[in-house]
């Protein structure tokens, strides 16, 4: 059987402090993390997962930090201890060979669906396979594209934590398998925060773990490479934190061959695991009645910013736990507000109650200096927010006045599906908000410096008559009915702006 043990062999992708791309075995990327700048992959997905992984092995590492003290001990020497890191890796060494017979890693040993196996392609989103949805590419199953070793691993671990649920369970050597469900990270944004290395992006995230926090935690708590209950199938509650982030969603057996006197994978065995049951995400921010800040067609990210930063937990809403342990350790005085700080978000979108994926996305946003411990500044910030926000509402008033006499020449009354189309079509209101993203990212960098939210309002007001303006015209002709629904249109609009100066 061929081997490939991720402690020893290069597979996950890093981008040095110079910017050049490089893959690191896990001992490497760990004793270099100080002289890296971060993990970096071309699927935003692959990163997430990678970074998540290498959370639960520093936990299990340096067992905690069970304390903020902890923690900031960890952090003053600017890198890792090698020694603890090292001898971690040492001792499980064994159960991190991708093609083990005997314990492959996240994977289960003699795993085996007798009628069939299923293309490698399904643990990645971006290949067309089976009920794959094909956005990426145009791999078909009749010649299933084969992955190297380390391709095998970044999306095997890609596919624990962010796989959609449907479609029916098989059967294989465990018995009939649940119905496939949702991995832990389909259905919210990771949110992590960033630092100037990769050592310190991994720390900003290294949360204080212990019985009680960042969730419940229990004696029984361990990675999915310690755990014992390896063929186990259906719904659970994770032991804690560790066993959270590790979490097997699949049961997946990789099927290794050699071509060229390469080692390929081309097939595999694939079935529902692990159905983990309710559980407030900690890299997660949580808007409106605790729903998670999730990626959708059409809306950016930056939007749910009130969400994001949110310092109560009233209505639900929640800031990620790694920006309210950050907010503690500066007030420590431990973590510098740098200007210039940022998060990174990681999330993928589905096609409505179906288990196709529309898109991923990774964004990065500016964290203001000061909006994790200052109130007033994070005040600031969802006035600005707010202002965006109606201004958009009263554009799209007055987008659908002009979809509307455009459907019946202001003569009689319009069929509001009719309006719906036609303004949707004209792409005004999505011309607005694409044209708000970079104004937004520039408002919070110098959030601040900003005392009074006038200008930041009449900037606003002026890329929504822009869009208004602009759009109409390029979408309507000169013929009187158009010309005079623009001018109505417009004069709906700013009506609704002196509506809102109002008040």
């Amino acid at each position: 059987m061929p081997t490939f043990n991720l402690i020893t062999e290069p597979w996950i992708p890093c981008i040095s402090m110079s910017g050049k791309p490089k893959e690191y075995s896990l001992w490497e990327m760990f004793n270099k993390a100080h002289e890296l700048k971060c993990i970096e992959s071309n699927n935003p997905l692959n990163t997430a997962s990678l970074y998540r992984l290498s959370l639960a092995i520093l936990h299990r590492a340096i067992q905690g930090p069970k304390t903020p003290k902890e923690w900031h001990n960890l952090w003053k020497p600017e890198k890792f201890n090698a020694l603890k890191v090292d001898e971690y890796l040492e001792r499980w060494e064994d159960l991190f060979d991708l093609f083990s017979e005997q314990a492959p890693f996240y994977q289960t040993a003699g795993f085996k669906i007798e009628k069939s196996s299923t293309p490698v392609t399904k643990l990645a989103a971006e290949c067309a396979s089976l009920h794959n949805k094909t956005l990426f590419d145009h791999n078909i199953d009749a010649f299933p594209k084969a992955f190297s070793p380390q391709e095998s691993a970044r999306a095997l671990i890609t596919a624990q934590m962010f796989s959609f649920g449907g479609g029916v369970g098989p059967t294989s050597n465990l018995g009939k398998h649940p119905n496939f469900t949702n991995s832990p990270l389909a259905s919210g944004a990771v949110v992590l925060l960033q630092g100037k290395s990769l050592f310190e992006t991994l720390l900003l995230n290294l949360l204080v773990y212990n019985k009680d926090t960042p969730i419940p935690s229990s004696e029984h708590d361990l990675p999915v490479w310690e755990r014992k209950d390896i063929n186990s199938s259906g719904a659970r509650t994770p032991d804690g934190y560790v066993d959270y982030l590790t979490w097997r969603s699949r049961h997946v057996r990789l099927i290794p061959e050699y071509e060229n006197k390469h080692v390929i994978v081309r097939q595999m065995y694939f079935a529902q695991a692990d159905i983990i049951k309710l559980i407030r995400d900690p890299m997660f921010g949580y808007r409106d009645k605790g729903k998670p800040i999730a990626l959708f067609p059409g809306k950016s990210l930056w939007r749910d910013s009130q969400s994001l930063f949110a310092f109560s937990e009233l209505e639900g809403k929640s800031r990620p736990i790694c920006f309210r342990q950050a907010a503690k350790f500066i007030d420590n005085d431990w973590i510098k507000p740098l200007k210039g700080m940022r998060c990174i978000i990681y999330g993928i979108a589905k096609d409505g109650t179906k288990a196709t994926p529309l898109f991923w996305r990774q964004e990065f946003l500016p964290i203001p200096k000061g909006i994790l411990t200052n109130e007033d500044l994070y005040s600031r910030l969802v006035n600005g927010l707010n202002w965006v926000e109606k201004v958009g509402e009263a554009l799209k008033k007055s987008v659908r006045k002009l979809a509307s006499i455009l459907v019946t020449d202001g003569i009689r009354n319009a069929d509001k599906k009719e309006v719906t189309r036609i303004a949707k079509s004209l792409g005004i209101y999505n011309h607005y908000w694409a044209s708000m993203q970079i104004p937004f990212l520039e408002f919070m960098v110098l959030l601040p410096e900003i005392d009074e939210l006038e200008d930041w309002k009449k900037q606003v007001v002026h890329i929504a008559d822009q869009s208004l303006k602009q759009k109409s015209q390029e979408c309507l002709g000169n013929f009187s009915r158009d010309l005079q629904a623009r001018v109505k249109a417009i004069r709906v609009f700013h009506g609704e702006i002196k509506k809102l100066n109002e008040h």
